[in-house]
């Protein structure tokens, strides 16, 4: 029988055969990945309720245990949802109603993909 010679590994392929590490590289890649996607849907949400809570000229809502501020001069955004208590009411007392048309045609997402927003 003949003499067949090893193929020699090349440099920088050393650690061609760490199936291991492949994957977890790839799951970390496509865990990043979605983290991004996160907050990039968080950033369009964020934008959303600024506009929605600038066409109601609103700096401050309550409402059954929904409590959004806005700081204008910033356009900084704070949002909070409050538990329910016991018997399924709100936590905290709601503010006035707002008398304005809510029935009307759904506003449209600013960014494609993005579900539309509803007022409750």
């Amino acid at each position: 029988m003949a003499y067949k010679p090893r193929a020699r590994t090349l440099p920088g392929l050393e650690d061609r055969n760490i199936r291991a590490l492949d994957v977890l590289a790839h799951t970390y890649a496509n865990k990043r990945d979605e983290r991004i996607q996160v907050g990039r849907d968080e950033k369009a949400f964020k934008t959303q309720v600024i506009a929605m809570m600038h066409k109601h000229k609103k700096t401050h809502y309550l409402y059954h245990g929904v409590e959004i501020t806005l700081t204008p001069t910033a356009e900084k955004l704070k949002v909070t949802i409050r538990a329910q208590d016991e018997d399924g009411g709100p936590d905290l007392e709601p503010e006035e109603p707002d008398d304005r048309d809510t029935d009307g045609p759904e506003p449209e997402p600013d960014e494609p993909g993005l579900p539309p927003v509803t007022e409750h």
